[in-house]
């Protein structure tokens, strides 16, 4: 299970080691191919950063602060550099896209596309969230997971 670039790591790590997956579940996959630069992310991130609760946004600060700005720009050139698309029809197993509603950063038409992309995708919606569910909205998002996950 991944959140955002997260995403892009499990993705990765699916094609390396399919024998160690089960089923996989991105969680607001990033990055949209339409969008893969610096400033239209950044625009992104300010419209979610309204839509997510205060204190995450203290949380995301912090987490920048201790990673320091060599090491959040290089893992930024990274996230923009990695082309999610092109490994999504390997991935055999079954996953699951989930999607706040509300979230701008991974709009509809992407995940649309991710799971399009996906052998075996289906993808899930939550209404009126943004695009931190694990944190903003993790009752909903467990609700969603758990039957996929057989929990």
């Amino acid at each position: 299970m991944a959140n955002s670039f997260g995403c892009q790591i499990l993705a990765e790590f699916a094609l390396r080691y399919p024998q160690r997956i089960d089923r996989l579940v991105f969680q607001g996959p990033t990055v949209d191919a339409t969008a893969r630069t610096f400033w239209r992310q950044f625009g992104r991130l300010m419209i979610n950063g309204r839509r997510e609760p205060v204190s995450l946004g203290w949380i995301s600060l912090q987490d920048y602060v201790a990673a320091g700005l060599r090491r959040a720009w290089a893992t930024l050139k990274i996230v923009l550099e990695d082309k999610i698309e092109e490994k999504l029809p390997y991935i055999q197993a079954p996953t699951l896209v989930v999607r706040g509603s509300n979230d701008p950063v991974a709009p509809q038409r992407w995940v649309e596309e991710v799971t399009r992309l996906l052998p075996h995708g289906n993808l899930q919606i939550i209404p009126g969230a943004a695009h931190t569910l694990n944190y903003s909205a993790p009752e909903e998002f467990v609700r969603v997971i758990q039957p996929f996950l057989r929990l």
